[in-house]
């Protein structure tokens, strides 16, 4: 829900009064996704080196931008929880 002045309200924190800059909810989301698109990078490639995986599947470029639209779109949804702590810390929510 856009507000004036480029202010936002965040559900995800739980307090209705509270309003945090759309900049830092984007910035929160966005660095959720980055976090999130680490872990399943890492996991990936761990999978890749289990018995019984093909060596010729590991490291596709499709493997890989598929962990990223998955990471991107879990990070905007706010899959861990991550974006919603920096915005209630940054917005001064909490």
């Amino acid at each position: 829900m856009s507000l004036a002045w480029g202010m936002t309200a965040t559900p995800e924190t739980g307090n209705a009064n509270c309003r945090a800059p759309q900049k830092v909810v984007q910035a929160a989301h966005q660095f959720e996704a980055v976090l999130l698109n680490t872990l399943l990078g890492s996991l990936e490639k761990s999978m890749a080196k289990a018995p019984g995986a093909s060596a010729e599947d590991s490291g596709t470029d499709y493997s890989y931008m598929g962990t990223q639209a998955l990471a991107s779109l879990l990070g905007d949804r706010g899959a861990l929880g991550v974006a919603a702590m920096i915005t209630k810390k940054l917005g001064r929510c909490g």
